[in-house]
């Protein structure tokens, strides 16, 4: 995968995370625990829940491929109960950075999602919460990295996080001491930014306008942009951009600038209209070629923020009825 243009669960959790023997809270790196776990799992990728109905259930054989998986599922467990995950992703090739690790953290979320039906069916609750809250974490640590990419799929991975719980307790499958496992998974330490989508578009601007300016060449920089994003010369902006050397090129990051900065100032406010002035803007032109033809629409990031944010506000409710 691309990059875009870009607990503490000790006592429960700690016995049931299948042998791992280390506490929430580890300062060890996550990311090397999740590379062990997904080497066990090797090429398989097998489809073990099916969403495309009205409630998420265990894919045919899916028993069977969990139980086959089982010491790698002990293992994502262990990891996602690990405080923080350092990807080492190099970001010298910009919007052309290869994240591997995303694909196999949205099929770590499945295996999770599905591990927990499995346990809940077969009456194991407390086995089923320790892999609903990992499944949870496994979302934040799939934001980690400071990219809009990571922070999309951690959206992702936490939505379907959070309809797999709302199902659980709709069917009676969480506990008292479950709802309190997954709660600490889910609450953060006094930010909603939970997938660091703030960080993120700060990492895409940073990301791209440290990419030019290491990266283009003096002569036909724009051409040589417009060939390295796989883009076509056909259109007024575009020939533009291919006409441009770097010291012009260099020139339009100043409205790189002002974009980003004009769109967190309407992030931080939470003001969807004020967001789209800015993209009227961009597309007015206002902000140079460069940024329109380069910059990450951010309109689509705010509202799948917004949801989740909420939608998780709604499930710590419910979760904190069952807990007290």
């Amino acid at each position: 995968m691309r990059t875009g243009l870009m607990a503490a669960v000790v006592g429960l959790a700690g016995s049931l995370a299948m042998g791992s023997g280390v506490s929430a809270g580890s300062d060890t790196n996550a990311a090397l625990e999740y590379y062990r776990a997904w080497s066990m799992l090797g090429d398989s990728r097998d489809q073990v829940i099916d969403t495309g109905g009205d409630k998420i259930v265990l894919s045919d054989g899916a028993e069977d491929t969990l139980n086959k998986v089982e010491d790698a599922i002990s293992m994502l467990v262990h990891a996602s109960s690990m405080h923080d995950a350092d990807w080492g992703v190099d970001f010298e090739d910009g919007p052309n950075t290869l994240i591997p690790h995303l694909g196999s953290m949205r099929h770590s979320a499945r295996l999770m999602a599905a591990a927990a039906l499995m346990h809940a069916e077969e009456g194991e609750l407390d086995r089923a919460a320790a892999c609903v809250a990992a499944l949870h974490r496994i979302g934040v640590h799939s934001a980690s990295g400071d990219t809009l990419i990571g922070s999309l799929v951690g959206i992702a991975i936490g939505n379907l996080g959070a309809e797999l719980t709302d199902q659980m307790i709709d069917d009676g499958m969480i506990s008292r001491d479950g709802a309190r496992v997954i709660l600490d998974a889910i609450q953060t330490d006094g930010t909603s930014d939970r997938y660091r989508m703030r960080d993120a578009i700060l990492g895409e601007w940073r990301m791209i306008a440290e990419f030019l300016l290491s990266k283009a060449p003096e002569r036909d920089a724009g051409k040589w942009l417009l060939e390295t994003m796989q883009m076509d010369v056909d259109d007024d902006v575009t020939r533009a951009i291919a006409g441009m050397e770097k010291s012009a090129m260099m020139r339009e990051m100043g409205g790189w600038s002002a974009y980003y900065s004009d769109m967190l100032g309407a992030w931080d406010a939470g003001d969807r209209s004020r967001m789209n002035g800015v993209v009227e803007r961009l597309k007015d032109g206002e902000y140079g070629k460069l940024t329109f033809v380069m910059a990450a629409s951010l309109t689509r990031a705010f509202e799948s923020t917004r949801q989740s944010e909420a939608g998780l506000d709604a499930l710590i409710e419910r979760l904190e009825e069952i807990a007290d």
